[in-house]
């Protein structure tokens, strides 16, 4: 199944981050923009991230189950549970680079510093 979206007490909130040098309104609306974009942007990669680690177990634990020849009446039915499993996990992962392609097409101020600053949020979670 999906990774659960990561809970709002870990999160900062991209609002409240302050950018050094910003020293006027309009580039603290525009710096914080871009923040929240790199913030978000983050956030789509960590949850693709996770659920690239599921998925796997989900294909290992779905081969491991059909070498075993088990005599269980409910091992169909489990497999049928873990098949949707799989197909969401996929279907999750190609949103998120979905997500990821939109997300990245908002870059247009200055990448090279938007990338700074996402990979320092992103360092600051860590």
């Amino acid at each position: 199944m999906p990774a659960a979206l990561p809970s709002r007490r870990g999160l900062r909130s991209p609002s409240r981050t302050i950018l050094p040098g910003m020293n006027s309104c309009s580039s603290c609306s525009l710096a914080a923009k871009h923040l929240r974009v790199y913030v978000s942007i983050g956030h789509v990669r960590e949850l693709q991230e996770r659920n690239r680690r599921s998925l796997a177990t989900m294909l290992e634990i779905n081969r491991f189950a059909r070498l075993q020849s088990s005599q269980n009446p409910h091992q169909p039915f489990w497999m049928l549970t873990l098949s949707l499993g799989i197909a969401m996990t996929r279907a999750a992962l190609e949103w998120g680079d979905s997500a990821l392609n939109e997300l990245s097409s908002m870059e247009t101020h200055n990448p090279a510093r938007s990338q700074k600053a996402g990979a320092r949020h992103a360092a600051k979670e860590s």
